[in-house]
């Protein structure tokens, strides 16, 4: 029995190669006959820059590099600057990649990482979810993580988006899990952008001082000590470079807030309006942080994804490959459904992510902004946190307000 079992894991660890080494094979023929995957380029370059000249990677030098890279020339008015712009201890993760002296190897390896990291998030959430979906909903779900807008748009274009979600999720598992020194350590390494957690980490901090899991804390402080440290060892400017570079990121990308998108929608009133809606999302947040300190995980786990959705609605810039996070939310709406309804909704299921998969990317191409660059519209910032927002609340309302009958019973019932 143990040598059949040894015999199974080998060869499942050798379908799991043959699997990545065919896909990054193709990602490979992708890349090379389709230029791009400019998130990733510029951290790409710019860590290779640092490892084997030891350029500032927020220098001019190192972003004029980027940007002939990039355009074949200095980048001018109305392109995208292309500056490294992530915290120096990001290199951590693109150090691998940037190795490789071939751009369109080094690409295509890094879609392969986020694309495995993409089925990873999905499998993590279902866990976290408590959701056990039939082969069907599975499969449809792997697929839907990989290929729905927020999740197939950043992959191409190589955004760390999809990597932070991975932190995300699996750091919420092994804080279930009891596992609080990896927990911090995986939190930790969630900063690499900053705008993605400036929220979520807040409240997993207080819900652990909360119910006294003091090492967490502990782990993550002495994570972050670490990451920061040792940036200011080898780059000591890297911080005012960083914030500097960030500051000058609106000046030549679209606005990522709701008050910045209402104002170019509504000049007159619409920043106004924006920054109020987003002042009451705000104070609901809070209010939803005060309900969940003491209180168990699940309730942890709702709040942080009610966190990850607000979080691009309350005033903090965001973009929407940061919306690859939210990837997590949805086997935790499934899993209601799933509670609620029975195994009537594995078709409702289906048939919601095959809606959201076809209406996202409908909505994008027939939206898409003509220029010196192709750029996505606006109004793909909104369909997919207002419909999630609207889950959870029913997932809130049913969860502290159980039916006495679950709808199959009602039907029953009505039937009869």
């Amino acid at each position: 029995m143990q040598q059949f079992s040894m015999r199974n894991g080998l060869l499942i660890v050798a379908l799991i190669i043959v699997a990545a080494a065919a896909l990054s094979w193709a990602n490979f023929q992708f890349a090379d006959n389709n230029p791009g995957g400019n998130d990733f380029l510029p951290r790409w370059l710019g860590t290779r820059l640092y490892l084997s000249d030891r350029l500032n990677p927020y220098s001019e030098e190192t972003t004029t590099a980027i940007q002939q890279a990039i355009y074949g020339r200095p980048a001018i008015e109305g392109d995208d600057q292309a500056l490294f712009a992530y915290p120096f201890y990001s290199m951590i993760v693109f150090s691998p990649f940037s190795a490789i002296a071939d751009y369109a190897l080094a690409r295509a390896l890094w879609m392969t990482t986020l694309q495995i990291a993409l089925l990873l998030s999905a499998l993590i959430a279902i866990s976290l979810g408590r959701w056990q979906p039939g082969r069907g909903n599975l499969i449809a779900f792997l697929i839907f993580s990989i290929a729905w807008y927020h999740g197939a748009r950043p992959m191409i274009n190589g955004n760390a988006a999809i990597l932070v979600a991975l932190f995300i999720a699996a750091g919420l598992w092994l804080l279930r899990a009891e596992q609080d020194v990896w927990a911090g350590i995986v939190f930790s390494l969630s900063t690499i952008k900053p705008q993605m957690v400036v929220l979520f980490l807040p409240l997993v901090i207080i819900w652990a001082v909360s119910h006294r899991r003091l090492t967490l804390v502990l782990s993550y402080s002495l994570s972050m000590l670490v990451l920061l440290a040792a940036s200011f060892l080898l780059q000591p400017t890297w911080l005012l470079d960083a914030i500097r570079q960030v500051l000058t990121y609106s000046s030549y990308t679209p606005p990522g807030t709701l008050a910045g998108v209402l104002a170019q929608w509504w000049p007159a009133n619409g920043q106004l309006l924006g920054w109020i809606i987003s002042i009451l999302l705000s104070f609901l947040l809070l209010y939803e942080w005060w309900l969940s300190f003491g209180k168990n995980f699940d309730w942890l786990l709702w709040t942080a994804a009610l966190t990850l959705v607000l979080s691009q609605l309350v005033g903090v810039p965001t973009t929407t490959a940061n919306f690859a996070s939210l990837l997590i939310v949805f086997p935790l709406i499934f899993a209601a459904w799933d509670r609620r309804i029975g195994k009537e909704v594995s078709g409702p299921i289906l048939a919601g992510l095959a809606s959201l998969f076809v209406l996202l990317w409908l909505l994008f191409v027939n939206t898409l902004l003509q220029g010196s660059q192709f750029r996505e519209h606006l109004i793909m910032l909104f369909p997919v946190p207002v419909v999630l927002l609207i889950n959870l609340y029913w997932l809130r309302w049913w969860a502290l307000r159980p039916a006495e009958v679950s709808y199959p019973a009602k039907r029953a019932r009505r039937k009869k």
